[in-house]
């Protein structure tokens, strides 16, 4: 048919680390997924895999996840100590 497709918008990893915070605390609140997903203009399968990838981490672990190199002294509370072992 026709090249109507709509390509989904590419969120950074703060971006999806402030709307799963921000969605956990209206869960906290009472709300359900469904309200969560729509007020983050996503879809419930989008929360799912965000909360499957990225549920429980602060920012260094996603940079951690995504490749990036870190410099473990600015991290400690990612890596434990100041030195790797």
């Amino acid at each position: 048919m026709g090249g109507n497709h709509i390509k989904g918008k590419k969120h950074t990893p703060d971006q999806v680390i402030a709307k799963l915070a921000e969605g956990d605390r209206m869960l906290n609140e009472g709300k359900t997924i469904a309200e969560v997903a729509r007020s983050a203009c996503l879809t419930e399968t989008t929360w799912h895999r965000w909360k499957n990838t990225y549920g429980g981490m602060r920012k260094p672990s996603v940079y951690l996840l995504e490749g990036a190199v870190v410099d473990p002294s600015c991290y400690p509370c990612v890596w434990g100590s100041n030195k790797l072992k």
